[in-house]
């Protein structure tokens, strides 16, 4: 049985203008990135892969670091006329952060129950691909993230939800086992809520899983692991 959100905890609630859910998962060595996942590859601003949709013109093949992703968010919010998201230093000293930090730093956090939660408010899985991340363009710092979409299917133009093959479904369950240090959740102003995981745990046993109950993303204290779609 559901119960309803406590107030003292952080929560989003997935309405009004949210309209896509992006979890990204970093992996300091890429080689532990799960299979079957499709690599996002852009061939003058086509995407290669049959799975992976057209990019967002703020999406890259490689990214160098956070200069590279600052630089981005800046630029968009003197485009857009809202100078004052775009200042540096304005959530985090010395970056550039459009967004608003809802949940910061929480640990050994599962992510098993977010999909089907998600869906069940008509959040699909639209995308899903992988990428490099070149901090400082050091070849040494090179780690991988893979970035999942969920998008609103009650919005017009709406991407359609992703058909997912087996070796995908088997990546997603890789991804919904692992338990992660540190989980960070952003608010942005574009409509998109961004949850960031990282520093991978694959034998940690977690406090916490995200779950979205009421319309609203927040997380639940758990004691064991916790399989995909229990939700």
């Amino acid at each position: 049985m559901q119960t309803t959100i406590s107030q003292q905890i952080p929560s989003v609630p997935l309405s009004g203008t949210v309209h896509t859910v992006i979890v990204k998962f970093g992996f300091t060595n890429p080689s532990h990135l799960p299979h079957g996942i499709p690599e996002r590859q852009i061939r003058n601003g086509q995407s290669g892969s049959g799975i992976v949709r057209q990019p967002r013109p703020d999406q890259v093949p490689v990214r160098t670091g956070d200069q590279v992703v600052d630089q981005i968010h800046q630029g968009g919010k003197y485009t857009g006329g809202d100078q004052s998201l775009g200042e540096i230093g304005r959530v985090r000293e010395g970056r550039v952060d459009t967004g608003k930090p809802v949940i910061q730093n929480l640990e050994k956090v599962q992510v098993a129950m977010i999909r089907r939660g998600l869906a069940n408010i008509s959040f699909p899985l639209v995308n899903i691909h992988w990428f490099k991340q070149v901090p400082g363009g050091d070849p040494r710092k090179t780690r991988g993230v893979v970035a999942a979409s969920f998008s609103d299917q009650t919005v017009t133009n709406a991407q359609q939800p992703l058909v997912i093959n087996p070796e995908v479904q088997a990546a997603l369950r890789a991804l919904a086992r692992v338990t992660w240090g540190f989980v960070h959740i952003w608010q942005n102003p574009n409509g998109v809520v961004t949850i960031n995981c990282i520093h991978r745990r694959p034998d940690g046993r977690p406090r916490h899983a995200l779950v979205v109950r009421d319309r609203t993303l927040t997380y639940v204290p758990v004691m064991d692991p916790i399989e995909e779609g229990l939700e």
